[in-house]
């Protein structure tokens, strides 16, 4: 499991202050980024033969996330096959109560042709220290 901590921002809420539906997701894909660390996106896009769109992403609310709220973002691997993994986000509150869930499921496929390849060794270790 992987902890990313940070703050809401107003620029993340509605006009109520409450955590816009889809910065829930940019929130989840802040956490992804700081999750792969050293083969970051950018190394990805501009070194590998490979990239990871994700196919597939759905979100709960269970308590509303508000403005300047502190909060810690873990993500965990849920399922890895061939070309594919799918990772599970929740969102913990400052009183330590699940606020959200965010899963997302990625595919590997090559830059060149678009087509599913075989989930690449440099990646595999970022499950197996993921609980996958």
């Amino acid at each position: 499991m992987f902890v990313y901590s940070t703050t809401v921002r107003m620029h993340h809420t509605d006009a109520a202050g409450i955590l816009f539906f889809a910065n829930l997701f940019t929130l989840a894909h802040d956490c992804y980024e700081e999750f792969l660390g050293d083969l970051s996106i950018a190394e990805i896009l501009q070194n590998q033969s490979f990239i990871i769109p994700i196919v597939h992403a759905e979100a709960d609310y269970k308590i509303p996330i508000g403005v300047s709220e502190k909060i810690e973002i873990t993500v965990s691997c849920e399922q890895v096959g061939k070309s594919s993994f799918t990772l599970s986000y929740e969102f913990i509150n400052d009183d330590k109560e699940l606020a959200a869930t965010v899963k997302t499921v990625h595919t590997v496929v090559s830059k060149e042709s678009c087509k599913p390849v075989e989930i690449p060794a440099v990646l595999k270790p970022k499950f197996l220290s993921s609980s996958c």
